[in-house]
């Protein structure tokens, strides 16, 4: 009789056991759907916002032509040939806007795929749509044309 009674006392802490293992989970759970939802309208957006030194710039996605590493800031280029000095980094505008299409070509270039003109295969040459050309990395073309061909389908 008492290991019946010695079992089910250690049933019931078991359960209270699982039951706050399952809280924690869920609270974990509605955490992480928060963080996917607030990504989710970041990357429904039209605008990125982009700061400079002295003005943040609200700048339409699709408007980008392309990237430009200036040091440790980053010149962004319009379709209007504008040129908006970011005090971030290339590399964070990549993590940010790999899903729309942008493509790092080298190591200071990042481009808009949707505003290439042209793709000069033996000399490597992109000629943007405001007539900008960059060479692309060696190491890059393969994964160009792999990205190319995925927006051609």
């Amino acid at each position: 009789m008492n290991d019946q009674i010695h079992n089910i006392q250690n049933a019931r802490i078991h359960i209270k056991e699982l039951q706050k293992a399952i809280d924690s989970n869920m609270q974990k759970i509605c955490l992480l759907e928060s963080q996917i939802h607030g990504l989710l309208k970041i990357r429904q957006s039209s605008t990125i916002p982009i700061k400079g030194i002295s003005k943040i710039n609200f700048v339409p996605i699709n408007q980008i032509q392309y990237f430009k590493a200036n040091q440790s800031y980053t010149n962004v280029i319009t379709e209007k040939h504008n040129i908006i000095l970011a005090t971030k980094s290339i590399r964070e505008f990549e993590t940010l806007l790999g899903d729309y299409f942008f493509f790092k070509i080298n190591k200071s270039v990042l481009i808009n795929t949707h505003k290439i003109h042209s793709f000069d295969k033996k000399s490597n040459q992109i000629i943007m749509n405001n007539n900008d050309s960059f060479e692309i990395a060696r190491r890059r073309k393969c994964d160009f044309l792999s990205v190319i061909d995925s927006i051609l389908k």
